[in-house]
Formats: C-alpha cells, sequence, structure tokens
C-alpha cells in the first residue's frame, strides 16, 4: 500500500506540470504520470507538457486516500492488525485523556486502548468526553475508571 500524499497546500485555482506537481507533493515525476494513467486526467496539454488543475488533483487524491479508511460503529475500535473493526475485550479497555480539545466547544478527547477479541493485538480509537458514554454503553461489563478534567 502506497503512503497517503498531503494535498491540502495546492491551490484549487492553479495549474501544475507534471514536474511542479511531484516537487510539492514530494513524489516521483513518474507516480504523477501513473496518476494520469489511473483516472486523474490531465486539464491542458501544453505542446508535450500536461497541465493539472489543482482541485482536480485534490478531488483525485483525496478519493485515493478515502479508500483505505475503515468507519467504526458504535462501541467498536479499528484494530491494525486485522485491518478491521472489531470489539475490544472488556477487561483490556483502557481510557486516558490525551490533553487536547476537541471542537468550538473545546471537549477533552479520549484515547480508548483494548485488547482485539479475534486476534488479540492492540486497537485504538479517539473518541470525545461526549461521546465515551455512547462507547461505555455496549461493555455493561467495563469496571474501569472513566478519566475526567
Amino acid at each position: 500500500m502506497g503512503k497517503r500524499v498531503k494535498y491540502q497546500h495546492l491551490k484549487d485555482y492553479r495549474f501544475y506540470t507534471t514536474l511542479e506537481l511531484a516537487k510539492l507533493l514530494k513524489v516521483s515525476k513518474s507516480t504523477v504520470i501513473y496518476w494520469a494513467h489511473h483516472g486523474l486526467e490531465p486539464t491542458k496539454r501544453e505542446q508535450r507538457r500536461w497541465k493539472f488543475n489543482g482541485k482536480d488533483v485534490k478531488i483525485y487524491l483525496k478519493k485515493k486516500n478515502n479508500k483505505f479508511k475503515v468507519k467504526t460503529d458504535p462501541g467498536e475500535v479499528y484494530c491494525p492488525s486485522c485491518r478491521a473493526s472489531r470489539r475490544a475485550k472488556v477487561k483490556s479497555i483502557e481510557l486516558k485523556l490525551t490533553g487536547r480539545k476537541l471542537g468550538k466547544n473545546l471537549i477533552d478527547q479520549i484515547m480508548i486502548y483494548g485488547k482485539c477479541i479475534k486476534c488479540g493485538g492492540q486497537c485504538t480509537q479517539l473518541s470525545s468526553e461526549n461521546c465515551i458514554g455512547i462507547f461505555l454503553s455496549y461493555y455493561p461489563d467495563f469496571s474501569g475508571k472513566v478519566p475526567s478534567s
């Protein structure tokens, strides 16, 4: 699996050559050419150069990056070993404050750690102080401490 490319600094209104895109996105020129042959359409072709619209590149890379995301249901955590959304073993669940705040209301961010119920691998999930009650409602046997600020 290839690396995720950070594309946020591209300008929507600007046109980029293959070489400019490669330098800005920190990938090789052949990678940009590969993308052009696999879904990223060049907007212009001047002489022997391809020009790519920044907005089109952003849309293509966002779609490409989102292909690998895994949606977790309430009460589940992501297991990197299984590469899937799984329930955690109740006795292994541990909650820790990260020290960061979320959103405009500055809600505390909580990290959920646990062991995968299928493979026993370490699982993690980011949550907020508001949503931790929903997560724990799926684990009525949870006897650990819920952190608070």
